[in-house]
């Protein structure tokens, strides 16, 4: 013999882990599509950096070539 009032509580219990343990499952992606994102992001954002440091070198060196000419500056 069963309480079928136990059965009615057991059942509702289930069902509302269930529906939580759905909506931790979106919480628990959408934390990942943020991390992913959120690592992207600091790749090109050090990309960039690198890029703008690289394009600093770049004219450092131009300048000094300029220099190395006699580029009309005294010596």
């Amino acid at each position: 013999m069963f309480n079928s009032g136990r059965v009615k509580s057991n059942i509702a219990a289930l069902e509302s882990q269930r529906e939580r343990e759905a909506k931790l499952a979106a919480v628990s992606q959408a934390a990942q599509t943020s991390l992913t994102l959120s690592i992207a992001q600091r790749s090109s954002l050090n990309a960039d950096f690198e890029r703008s440091a690289a394009h600093t070198r770049v004219l450092v060196e131009r300048v000094a070539l300029y220099k190395a000419l006699a580029g009309g500056w005294p010596q």
